[in-house]
């Protein structure tokens, strides 16, 4: 069995875990308490391979989903950073297969982390560093721009004008008065 298939099985069992002890919190506050600095180092120093990199954000995402509102700006600001570092920039040069489809999952997980708890996303937000903040500003910029160009290219974007639906006619006559 190939190592990236055993971690992935153990990331499964891991997400179901989780899942599975959601009605008990008390439990599952330690257990991720216990887990997350480990899984955060391991992203943020690279010493994950790219593919586990994708199974460390969902890990992270299923914290942040599974906690009590008390705990999302704890979770957020140690999630968000690391999304925002999963995001690829053209400065970065291409990303390969995999750094665009954790790319893709880190833009889709902030939009949603800003859905959920708006409050914990801006006081997470306020506490970056201007490089954290930047590469977000740009990243999300970026995306939007290749969002545009893809509705722009696509066939259906010419828009034609329709038809008007009245008729204005320019005689006027039926309006003066009649003696």
């Amino acid at each position: 069995m190939v190592a990236s298939e055993t971690q992935g099985e153990a990331h499964a069992a891991l997400l179901a875990f989780l899942a599975a002890i959601k009605e008990q919190p008390d439990l599952l506050h330690f257990y991720l308490t216990e887990l997350l600095p480990d899984v955060a180092a391991s992203f943020k120093t690279g010493g994950a391979a790219s593919c586990d990199r994708l199974g460390a954000i969902k890990l992270l995402l299923l914290a942040c989903t599974l906690s009590s509102a008390e705990a999302a700006p704890a979770l957020f600001s140690l999630t968000l950073p690391l999304l925002i570092h999963g995001m690829s920039v053209a400065a970065d040069g291409p990303p390969s297969k995999v750094g665009a489809e954790l790319s893709a999952v880190a833009h889709a997980a902030l939009t949603a982390l800003a859905s959920r708890s708006a409050d914990a996303f801006r006081a997470s937000v306020a506490n970056f560093s201007t490089e954290t903040r930047s590469r977000m500003e740009v990243a999300i910029r970026e995306e939007q721009a290749k969002k545009q160009r893809a509705v722009a290219a696509s066939p259906g974007a010419a828009v034609t004008a329709a038809k008007p639906k009245i008729a204005l006619k320019m005689d006027f006559g039926s309006f003066s008065a009649k003696a």
